[in-house]
């Protein structure tokens, strides 16, 4: 049995942390990924745990505390909406590459606020089977490491916004008097990246709402929220928000 992880031992991964409450959780995801589907299902049927062995400061943990977190083996689910029901699916953080059906993950919610610039976490992985036998992925010195990034707003979420913006204390960029039928709201840091874009309309130009949905990186630990983007005719402003906003 052979295992793929991401981030990689070894590997130097930046924690981008974003403006707002210092206590706001966010979350961030470890990957690992089987050889082969005979492999991922001996593991879930003989009870083998995946296991991701980390200081990250998860809840209910001291400080400094070094515990186990496991992977998890996902069912598929089938969820039922009633016909009023109106759904909007955004892109999963969940790659959706042929590999996927061999991967398992861990997910760990995170307060980082209170750290500062360059504060550094380590990770490494562990197998455990069912007769309590403890395998240890990589030698020592080969610890993965994860360092605290804080980035302001717009940077953080992936973008860079025109003049005239102003922030708000729960993170809003509000955009106020631009009497115009075409404003430019920003532009996107990274050309690489896919943004699918959904409206609430079919016709662009009669729109109040514009969702931008990143699609994640194979790599990403932490996954950028989608971008709200929202426009009021009476009062001409445009804000851009992430949807755990109170607004």
């Amino acid at each position: 049995m052979q295992l793929t992880f991401s981030p990689a031992l070894g590997e130097i991964v930046p924690l981008v942390v974003r403006p707002g409450k210092p206590d706001a959780l966010q979350e961030t995801y470890f990957k690992a990924t089987f050889d082969s589907i005979a492999s991922y299902e001996h593991a879930r049927s003989h009870g083998v745990r995946v296991e991701v062995w980390t200081d990250l400061p998860v809840e209910g943990r001291v400080r400094g505390e070094w515990a186990a977190v496991p992977f998890t083996f996902h069912e598929a689910r089938s969820e039922e909406y009633g016909q009023a029901r109106k759904v909007l699916s955004l892109p999963s953080f969940v790659d959706d590459s042929a590999s996927e059906g061999l991967a398992v993950y861990a997910k760990l919610p995170v307060r980082l606020g209170h750290y500062h610039d360059g504060h550094q976490f380590s990770f490494t992985y562990r197998i455990v089977h069912a007769s309590g036998d403890i395998r240890w992925l990589g030698a020592f010195g080969q610890n993965g490491t994860l360092v605290i990034d804080h980035k302001p707003l717009p940077e953080a979420l992936g973008i860079t916004l025109g003049e005239g913006w102003q922030f708000q204390e729960d993170g809003v960029a509000v955009l106020k008097g631009r009497p115009t039928n075409t404003q430019e709201v920003g532009k996107l840091l990274d050309s690489r990246a896919c943004w699918p874009m959904f409206s609430r309309t079919c016709e662009t130009q009669s729109c109040v709402a514009l969702v931008l949905a990143p699609r994640p990186r194979r790599h990403a630990i932490m996954p950028n929220p989608p971008l709200v983007a929202i426009a009021t005719f009476i009062s001409v402003f445009v804000s851009l928000m992430t949807p755990d906003s109170s607004h």
